[in-house]
């Protein structure tokens, strides 16, 4: 992440991350990540998301323990990432469609 935001200076850049990366530990790159290059949005998931099964999977599925959230890096018009983070928390199934919710039943 922080080679990215140095090097590449994406527009946009989302990644999907466990919500302890939100807290954590000193370390240069996530204080430049964090605190020099602060994301814009934080999406925090109120649920778990679901745990991902290959194609074809018919075992038991399990839960997610982990808590989860998107980061997302957005460049201003100066070129900055800004030094201001929005934090929301949203539940992913507001965003699932209906039929998948009826074939997952």
């Amino acid at each position: 992440m922080a080679h990215a935001l140095r090097v590449h200076r994406p527009g946009k850049m989302a990644l999907l991350l466990n919500l302890n990366f939100l807290a954590g530990f000193y370390d240069p790159d996530r204080t430049f990540v964090m605190d020099e290059c602060s994301p814009a949005r934080i999406y925090v998931f109120k649920r778990r998301l679901p745990m991902m099964h290959r194609d074809g999977w018919d075992g038991p599925t399990a839960s997610s323990r982990m808590n989860t959230a998107w980061f997302i890096w957005e460049r201003d018009e100066g070129g900055s990432y800004g030094d201001r983070t929005e934090i929301r928390r949203v539940d992913w199934k507001d965003y699932v469609p209906a039929v998948a919710e009826s074939e997952a039943a």
